[in-house]
């Protein structure tokens, strides 16, 4: 986690966006030396502020749903 200054949440999903692992309160402190991956395959991954996971009840089995402005993304 080069050059990053907070603990992240890390979830990953599959193709269905079906959430298959999650790895919490990421600590920036651990450097280049370890890599962070899903134990089972997965298609996409979200990075946000540790404690999301927490305060917005994800769990393993849910299917995400993205909600965007797209004059954001263009």
């Amino acid at each position: 986690m080069k050059d990053m200054n907070f603990p992240l949440d890390i979830v990953w999903l599959k193709s269905s966006k079906k959430v298959v692992y999650i790895e919490q309160n990421v600590s920036p402190d651990t450097g280049i030396d370890k890599t962070y991956y899903p134990h089972v395959p997965a298609r996409y991954v979200l990075e946000m502020s540790a404690g999301n996971v927490k305060s917005k009840n994800i769990k393993l089995g849910q299917v995400a749903t993205v909600d965007y402005d797209k004059e954001a993304v263009e």
